[in-house]
């Protein structure tokens, strides 16, 4: 087993570990783990603020999973046991797995810089003034329960954003959506208040951390109130996984072998057949010594967040753990969400262009590089990251 790490440029003292296992097939020979848990039995977490107590939701018994087919995330866990709906306000979160089980119309590749069609196999504008979006469904695309993901929840989705101000993207769809049609099962329509050339992207792919899922209308317009509706863990979703096991502790997903996406030839079968949750709870950020020893002796595969001297450490004892820079630094990955100097141009005395030219000036980027970076590189003049496409011509 190896391990990546991750540094977020939002807190450059910041950093996690990501799984190194892929998720597509994996080599015949699997890394042995030294002294790994059984699947079943993911290791406790040892908070430093136990979560409330709460019931505990399991599909029944698990079945045996090998540990090199088994994914261990140390993660924090704060939403309420049983909350999968992501309508459910307050209590859903986008974050802690569940994007394991839902998934949007199209995802964007920042470092390919290219659009990846999923759920739809295409999002066009229809005329020049970018009035009118025409979506085009794969039409292999299932839920868990077998149901197809057709037309009728896309606009299902999408009036549900449009009418519902509970919802994260009611904003966007308020200002720019007029109407939402389902032109046949396979096909919808989005009709503009005025010119929406940037909603494609900012409201309707996943990226970074930003976009909406489809959700299945077959389940939710039974529902009296969608937003008091918390899904539990047999609400059907479209992803890869499935929960079997919430509790104080963990959340186990595991694989679901009927994925549609499998079948529509969009990736092969995940290799990766459980993935574990650990709740690590109030140790994020801090006290952080038992969750870098379990990485070490292979117990866990990712944990968050990470400094940079504990990376260090666990670098120096584990020769299977590496991160997205090996074992240079800044042990990171490119963040969207740099840190940056902002003022308000619209007062003075940053109305003026010299004068913010003089404070980017005044910047001393060498140190900053080599203070908190490490020696590595990263600061720039710029208030985005360099992915590809914004980097200079």
């Amino acid at each position: 087993m190896a391990i990546r790490v991750r540094c977020h440029d939002d807190d450059p003292g910041r950093l996690r570990f990501s799984a190194y296992r892929p998720c597509w097939p994996a080599t015949t020979e699997a890394p042995a783990a030294t002294d790994a848990p059984a699947a079943t039995d993911a290791p406790a977490a040892e908070a430093t603020a136990a979560p409330t107590e709460q019931a505990a939701l399991s599909t029944g018994q698990l079945a045996d999973v090998p540990r090199e087919q088994t994914l261990i995330l140390g993660w924090s866990i704060a939403s309420p046991i049983g909350v999968t709906n992501p309508w459910a306000v307050p209590g859903y979160t986008h974050q802690e797995g569940n994007a394991f089980m839902w998934e949007p119309l199209m995802y964007f590749g920042i470092f390919a810089d290219e659009e990846i069609p999923w759920i739809a196999e295409s999002m066009e504008y229809t005329n020049d003034d970018f009035t009118q979006l025409e979506i085009k469904l794969n039409p292999v695309a299932k839920w868990s329960d077998g149901t197809p993901v057709t037309a009728k929840d896309v606009v299902f989705t999408f009036e549900g954003q449009l009418n519902n101000d509970k919802l994260p993207y009611h904003a966007s769809f308020d200002q720019f959506v007029e109407t939402v049609t389902a032109v046949d099962d396979q096909t919808v329509t989005i009709d503009f208040k005025m010119p929406a050339p940037r909603f494609k992207f900012e409201v309707l792919m996943f990226k970074f951390d930003t976009g909406i899922p489809i959700v299945p209308a077959h389940v939710l317009e039974n529902e009296a109130d969608v937003n008091l509706f918390e899904g539990g863990i047999d609400m059907p979703s479209s992803g890869p996984y499935r929960i079997v096991l919430w509790d104080v502790n963990q959340k186990i997903f595991d694989l679901r072998e009927d994925w549609w996406a499998v079948e529509a030839g969009l990736m092969e079968m995940p290799a990766v057949k459980r993935i574990i949750m650990v709740n690590i709870g109030g140790q994020v950020g801090q006290n952080m010594d038992t969750v870098a020893q379990r990485i070490v002796n292979n117990e866990m595969d990712s944990a968050l967040d990470m400094r940079s001297s504990v990376i260090g450490n666990i670098l120096a004892q584990n020769p299977k753990v590496t991160t997205h820079a090996g074992n240079e630094p800044p042990y990171g990955y490119l963040d969207w969400w740099p840190n940056s100097l902002w003022v308000n141009t619209q007062l003075e005395p940053y109305n003026d262009p010299n004068v913010r030219r003089a404070i980017s000036l005044a910047v001393d980027r060498d140190t900053i590089n080599e203070i908190i970076y490490e020696g590595a590189q990263i600061s720039t003049i710029y208030p985005f990251p360099l992915y590809p496409a914004c980097r200079p011509l």
